[in-house]
């Protein structure tokens, strides 16, 4: 590759590589596509890592349940509902298929005209969907492990795709793990965007919303505002930065 110019950085996606350091993914980009898939079995954990970060960054966030093909429609609408907390939230949520006509009108319809990356496990089908959106590309396609059920890392560097149908998509390498830049616990708090309306309002004004009493926090949850799991995995990143401030 040739540098041909450097654009002023509006956006950036990164993750910390093995000494702590942040690594760059991409930059300049509108929306974090989150792909999941039935096999192999979706993170909770990792799925609110990936809306934290975007919340982080000032992206917008799109989770697409991939290979939804595979489920028989009693299977399909009981793992739909897992995630339809999430649109409450106000996360768009698109049901997609590479193996399905007309499967990704819904995806295709999203990316237009805007710069969006795919992030997601290993093996949810990635490289699949972006060969299938540009059927000219013979990408490479990972296939699950027979005996883990973990998906293959297809995918090995970051690459960016011009879509026909206007926008530009880039694809990044499958992880089976994502740890967040580090991040304060006021950056935490309101990267769960369902959390801001009860801010403020907990009796301890530096309450860490696991167990003091009066926590608003916890209160919302109680009476449903919330969901538990979120709330789980707000606690669960919270032990990750207690010591960043």
């Amino acid at each position: 590759g040739v540098v041909t110019a450097l654009l002023p950085r509006e956006s950036v996606l990164s993750r910390p590589d093995i000494s702590g350091q942040d690594k760059p993914l991409a930059a300049n980009i509108d929306q974090l596509v989150i792909v999941l898939a039935p096999r192999p079995e979706p993170s909770g954990y990792l799925l609110d890592q990936y809306l934290v970060t975007a919340e982080t960054i000032g992206v917008a966030a799109l989770i697409a349940i991939n290979k939804i093909d595979l489920l028989a429609p009693e299977q399909k609408a009981n793992f739909i509902q897992q995630y339809q907390h999430y649109t409450t939230i106000g996360y768009t949520l698109v049901e997609v298929s590479a193996k399905r006509e007309h499967g990704l009108d819904a995806l295709i319809e999203r990316l237009k005209h805007k710069t969006s990356i795919l992030v997601g496990q290993s093996g949810v089908g990635k490289s699949s969907l972006i060969n299938t959106m540009l059927s000219s590309l013979a990408l490479d396609i990972g296939k699950l492990s027979e005996a883990t059920g973990v998906g293959r890392h297809t995918t090995s560097a970051t690459t960016c795709y011009h879509l026909p149908q206007g926008g530009d998509l880039i694809d990044s390498p499958g992880v089976r793990s994502f740890r967040l830049t580090q991040l304060t616990m006021h950056q935490l708090e309101h990267g769960f965007p369902e959390f801001r309306a009860f801010l403020g309002h907990c009796q301890f004004h530096n309450c860490s919303h696991a167990h003091e009493p009066g926590c608003a926090i916890r209160a919302a949850t109680q009476a449903g505002q919330i969901n538990p799991q979120r709330l789980e995995n707000f606690l669960r990143l919270s032990k990750t930065i207690s010591t960043s401030g």
